[in-house]
C-alpha cells in the first residue's frame, strides 16, 4: 500500500514523461509521431491523476483502491469521491477517464475523441492543460498544498 507521498512521487514521474513525451512530439515529429506518442500522453495523465487521487484518499485514511479490476477499482473509487465529498475532482476524472479508456482501446466510436488522443495542440488543451490541470489544481487544494508541490 503506497502513502500519500509515494502516490505524489509516481505522480511526478508521470508528469515528467507527458511533458517529455509532448516535447518529443513538438520537436521530432518525423520519428514521434503524434498518432502514437499522444496516446501514451493521455495515458500517463490519467495515471497521474489515479496517484493523486489516491494521495487525497491516503490523506483521509482511505487505503489503496487495487487495480485487479479497473471495473471494481473505478466503482470503489467513485463510492469514495462521494463519501469524501469530491464531486469536483469526481468530474474532472471521469472525463479524463472517458479519453485514457478511448486512447488504451482505440474503440471507433467518436471521431472527437479521437482527435484529442492523436493531435498534440488538442491533447495538450483538452487533456494535459484541461482535465489534469484542473485535476491537479483540486487535488492541491484538497492536500493544502500548491500545484507546484505536486510537479
Amino acid at each position: 500500500m503506497s502513502s500519500q507521498e509515494k502516490h505524489i512521487e509516481i505522480a511526478q514521474k508521470h508528469k515528467r514523461f507527458i511533458l517529455f513525451t509532448c516535447l518529443s512530439i513538438e520537436h521530432h515529429p518525423a520519428q514521434c509521431q503524434s498518432e502514437i506518442f499522444c496516446v501514451w500522453a493521455v495515458v500517463a495523465s490519467y495515471y497521474r491523476a489515479i496517484h493523486l487521487i489516491e494521495a487525497v484518499f491516503d490523506k483521509y485514511r482511505q487505503g489503496h483502491i487495487i487495480r485487479d479490476n479497473e471495473g471494481e477499482a473505478d466503482a470503489r473509487r467513485n463510492a469514495l469521491f462521494r463519501k469524501l465529498e469530491l464531486s469536483q475532482i469526481r468530474e474532472e476524472y471521469k472525463g479524463l477517464r472517458r479519453f485514457a479508456l478511448h486512447a488504451k482501446y482505440v474503440p471507433n466510436d467518436s471521431p472527437a475523441d479521437f482527435d484529442v488522443i492523436t493531435q498534440l495542440d488538442k491533447t495538450r488543451q483538452w487533456i494535459v492543460e484541461g482535465y489534469l490541470a484542473r485535476i491537479e489544481y483540486l487535488v492541491a487544494k484538497e492536500l493544502g498544498v500548491t500545484p507546484s508541490e505536486l510537479e
